[in-house]
């Protein structure tokens, strides 16, 4: 063997193990910002992009090309304040011809302790660095008011969607931005269809145009002359398609869910067959909690609660009533159907965020103003 040439190649493996040492270390450094750094790092190779890595949780260093992931402490990472400027832009992805925000109010928790409210979209706030927060929305109501669930996370370096609809988060460094993900609230407007009479009915209010779509409020009758929908003896059943959506695009109704309300006398009626899409659905009115109960409970006699996405395509509501045998149907049994939608809310007297269709204060105050439709029944 060449002895000149065997150590001339060992050289070239040493300086080559050095110079990959000394980047590394240099890679280390650059994240830590000292020797010696409580951060532990582990680098992911299978990750070659800067945006991946950095939406994947990760740091990206500029010169190796390289992306790192946390495995340890992550102390050395802040700034001698400790403290990490927030940055949260809410976005209303029901909106697909811009990249429109939502001005909604969100509630931050942390977990040793720290609570703080601001305004989302372009919005800071100051953080308590490396504290792990829980970001929650509250609802507003109205069109274009604010739905609080969050259906996606756009950048936010290791951010965590949950299942109920917030994100969990630990600021690090001097800056953290968050964008997330969520939806306009829109009011709804419907359309029934007479299935017996096989024709769509008309407003008894104003100049009654048949087939239109209905803001909440209205009621409707058989015909532009006023006509009820007649259940007798004779007759006792009436059927419905009520067709329904938000009036406005861009928005949506539901937010956690909803629930379709049916005021309709139990003395005078059975129990009505209800479907939505095409799905049966069953009472479930003792789900109510008590401010839910003290708000709606003496009002209507069944309830349903759905998860299915309302925005401005139609979902269909089947309706079948049938009077009880031998009952006459008078004029004040009229059947009203409205549309509550579940929101976010703050808690009266505590730091945290309750979902349903009531606040729980005192008066059980109701999140979104109901959606109501009346049939006028004769």
């Amino acid at each position: 063997m060449n002895k000149s040439t065997s150590k001339t190649t060992s050289y070239v493996k040493l300086g080559l193990t050095i110079f990959v040492v000394i980047i590394a270390s240099a890679f280390v450094l650059d994240y830590t910002g000292l020797l010696g750094g409580k951060t532990t790092l582990s680098i992911d190779n299978t990750i070659t992009d800067q945006n991946v890595c950095i939406a994947s949780g990760g740091t990206w260093n500029s010169v190796t090309r390289l992306c790192a992931k946390e495995t340890g402490s992550s102390a050395s990472r802040c700034p001698t304040t400790l403290q990490t400027t927030f940055n949260l832009s809410f976005k209303n992805i029901e909106d697909t011809t811009t990249d429109s925000t939502i001005s909604g109010t969100a509630y931050l928790i942390g977990s040793k302790g720290d609570y703080q409210s601001m305004t989302s979209s372009g919005a800071t706030k100051t953080l308590n660095c490396d504290e792990t927060y829980t970001l929650n929305f509250v609802s507003s109501d109205g069109n274009n008011g604010v739905n609080a669930k969050i259906t996606g996370i756009e950048q936010g370096p290791g951010a965590v969607l949950n299942s109920d609809g917030t994100v969990t988060f630990t600021p690090i460094g001097n800056n953290y931005y968050l964008k997330a993900d969520g939806s306009d609230h829109g009011v709804l407007q419907v359309k029934p269809f007479d299935i017996d009479g096989n024709a769509f009915v008309y407003p008894k209010e104003g100049s009654p145009t048949q087939g239109d779509y209905e803001l909440t409020g209205t009621t409707f009758v058989k015909d532009s002359s006023n006509t009820t929908f007649t259940l007798s003896t004779t007759d006792p059943e009436q059927q419905f398609k009520i067709f329904f959506r938000v009036n406005q695009t861009d928005t949506r109704f539901d937010d956690f869910g909803y629930w379709i309300l049916i005021d309709l006398n139990s003395s005078v009626f059975n129990e009505p067959t209800v479907k939505v899409n095409g799905v049966l659905l069953s009472d479930q009115k003792g789900q109510f909690n008590t401010y839910e109960n003290r708000q709606f409970g003496s009002t209507y006699e069944y309830a349903y609660k759905l998860d299915n996405k309302v925005v401005d395509t139609d979902n269909e509501l089947y309706i079948d009533v049938r009077a009880l045998d031998g009952v006459e149907v008078g004029s004040g049994d009229d059947m009203a159907t409205t549309f509550q939608s579940i929101g976010a809310y703050k808690a009266t007297s505590s730091n945290t965020v309750k979902y349903g269709l009531t606040k729980d204060d005192s008066t059980a105050t109701k999140v979104f103003t109901s959606q109501t439709f009346t049939f006028d029944f004769s």
